[in-house]
């Protein structure tokens, strides 16, 4: 088995004792951007697509929605779909047409005077899950020492020797999804292809009564590199001095210009969501 999970630093204090200097830092104003968030899925509560604007360093305001913008999504087959806004002046986009396994969807967006498009972005399978069930680890029964004892619950899934393949996994609590990016987990089968994968799910202890859900979504090939290098930039942070990260391109350029692009990504995926309570 072998997972590429993505960590992320939560906190980082600083005891300044003596230091009576006021330090300011000079940060770049951004140049105003759409930011997309979201997919054409199998599943009706995840088929939407939500668009922002991004913010500067020292903004603390609301994020602000971009409304008011001719979206549509296409298919490989040549259907299309005009997105209505809704909740009006929200920024979120729902997606009437449910994903199909196989079919390429691409993205559309247009300003007054700017069309931004993705690349197609095929819809993949996701393998489900062979197990999930809940296990008790004792001080003299544990599989890594350092794991507390507890309880926990373990999954397993086979990964198909046919295609290759890039997933997602994330773990939700009382149907709460955790936003810390330890509960965030991609991978790509180029190890495991074909092979029976078992883990303990991110490594949690749970409490009675707690329902423990999995999320196990398919990625492209796109959207995994995406992932992967924003864990990269969160990771490679050595010093608050340093400068900040640039950000990621996302997979919406504008077509007449491709220097111009949106931050964010649109995906296509199948989900599938395992439930577990905890006794």
């Amino acid at each position: 088995m072998k997972m590429n999970p993505i960590f992320v630093l939560f906190a980082l204090a600083f005891a300044l004792v003596s230091c009576q200097d006021v330090v300011q830092f000079q940060v770049e104003e951004l140049d105003p951007k759409i930011v997309v968030e979201g997919q054409v899925s199998n599943n009706p509560q995840d088929n939407y697509i939500k668009l922002t604007y991004n913010q500067d360093f020292y903004d603390s305001g609301a994020v602000k929605p971009a409304t008011g913008l001719l979206v549509t999504v296409f298919d490989d087959l040549g259907n299309s779909e005009i997105l209505v806004e809704a909740p009006a002046q929200s920024g979120i986009y729902p997606i009437k047409t449910l994903g199909i396994i196989g079919r390429s969807y691409s993205l559309s967006i247009k300003t007054s005077a700017t069309e931004y498009r993705s690349e197609p972005q095929k819809l993949m399978a996701k393998a489900p899950l062979n197990y999930l069930f809940q296990h008790e680890y004792t001080v003299n029964n544990r599989p890594i020492p350092f794991i507390p004892p507890g309880q926990y619950a373990l999954f397993g899934y086979t990964d198909d020797a046919t295609t290759q393949d890039y997933s997602l996994f994330r773990l939700a609590i009382n149907d709460t999804l955790l936003k810390g990016l330890n509960f965030f987990t991609v991978i790509e089968d180029r190890f495991i292809n074909g092979s029976t994968v078992d883990s303990i799910a991110f490594g949690k202890r749970f409490k009675p009564g707690e329902k423990v859900t999995i999320e196990h979504r398919s990625l492209s090939k796109g959207a995994y590199d995406f992932l992967n290098q924003i864990g990269a930039q969160l990771g490679s942070a050595g010093s608050p001095f340093e400068v900040p990260p640039g950000p990621i391109r996302g997979n919406l350029r504008n077509v007449a210009d491709q220097e111009d692009y949106c931050l964010g990504w649109f995906g296509v995926c199948e989900v599938r969501r395992d439930t577990l309570l905890i006794r």
